[in-house]
């Protein structure tokens, strides 16, 4: 098996973000799996099957962002970070 780790961090205060929807999503045959960052903004997907995979942070008041392509191997553990981008900032910086 294979997993997922990483921290998010809030892209203005670099601060860690806690209870942000990390959903891992493998291309075929479209199963997803989703996950929460702890109070550290740590999260962990463990227990993948190999494959391509589609990573999205979520959480209300910050913009969603979204990897593609993450290529999973048999037993390996790839760290993927996120930053997420408040929602009023987002907007303003869009206009």
């Amino acid at each position: 098996m294979s997993a997922l780790e990483g921290t998010v961090i809030d892209a203005k205060t670099r601060k860690p973000l806690a209870g942000v929807s990390v959903t891992a999503t493998d291309t075929l045959p479209q199963s997803g799996t989703t996950v929460h960052t702890d109070a550290a903004g740590n999260y962990h997907l463990g227990t993948l099957e190999p494959g391509i995979y589609t990573l999205q942070f979520a959480m209300d008041g910050y913009d969603p962002y979204t990897r593609d392509g993450i290529e999973l191997q048999m037993n390996r553990t790839i760290r993927v970070n996120g930053e997420l981008l408040p929602t009023s900032v987002g907007a303003a910086a869009s206009s």
